[in-house]
């Protein structure tokens, strides 16, 4: 239709108006989400700008109001609010335009209570606002449905390092984990060489590891030769002497 007129349309509403930006693939690709949150409690940067808001909003009461004893109960307009500005604001007009009929000159709380919505009222708005908080939010099972329509094969606990982490209150920062892995299999490579060097006998001493037992057992054999030969020699001077003794009782 923006093509065909050349108006830029712009769509303003609650959340309900997703489901509206959804009906096709076209509407979803053209497009554009500008979400206008309100202030969540848990934030304390929220809380703090919350209570801003409702400061000024008193200033503006045109008629007396206790400021610092309603900004001790803060709580409280955020409670009946559930965070939204637009909630806030609605309900200290209908106080202020109720006290200003009434003829009073004061806005108190008790007032601002009668006033108020319901605790059932603001039970379903924060159910809503919840619900489309998570339609906006990212979650690792729909982004788990995704890659189960495009036949990825994967899982969150199988994600390789390369893709965007997305989960909320993480940096979108691509981890070079693959340049990781190659050094782990480097140092792998490396030490398993080394273990198979510890491990292994080496053929060198193998062939030299014999040789001191081939020493002893020569010296063992040689020990018993030079007995052998000292014997002979001692005989054979014994028996020269022999000789000589009896030739010389012949002579």
């Amino acid at each position: 239709m923006t093509n065909v007129t050349g108006v830029l349309h712009i769509l303003i509403g609650t959340y309900e108006l997703l489901n509206f930006r959804n009906l096709s693939g076209q509407a979803s690709r053209r497009g554009l989400d500008i979400h206008f949150p309100r202030y969540l409690f848990q934030h304390e940067l929220d809380r703090q700008d919350f209570q801003g808001i409702l400061l000024a909003l008193l200033k503006q009461v045109p008629l007396q109001v206790d400021i610092p004893a309603l900004m001790q109960h803060w709580v409280y307009f955020y409670e009946r609010s559930i965070g939204c500005v637009g909630v806030l604001k609605d309900w200290l007009i209908r106080a202020v335009a109720a006290a200003l009929h009434d003829g009073a000159d004061s806005l108190t709380l008790e007032r601002l209570h009668e006033h108020t919505l319901s605790l059932a009222q603001c039970e379903r708005m924060a159910i809503e606002a919840t619900e489309g908080e998570q339609k906006l939010c990212y979650m690792e099972s729909r982004r788990e449905h995704l890659w189960h329509l495009l036949q990825m094969g994967m899982t969150s606990t199988s994600v390789p390092g390369g893709i965007v982490n997305l989960s909320p209150g993480v940096k979108s920062t691509v981890a070079p984990v693959y340049s990781s892995a190659t050094s782990k299999s480097t140092r792998k490579k490396r030490s398993e060489p080394e273990m198979v060097q510890t491990d292994t006998p080496n053929p060198e001493t193998m062939a030299g590891s014999p040789e001191p037992k081939k020493k002893q057992t020569r010296k063992k054999k040689e020990a018993p030769v030079a007995v052998t030969e000292t014997m002979q020699d001692s005989q054979e001077t014994t028996q020269d002497d022999f000789a000589l003794r009896i030739s010389a009782l012949q002579s």
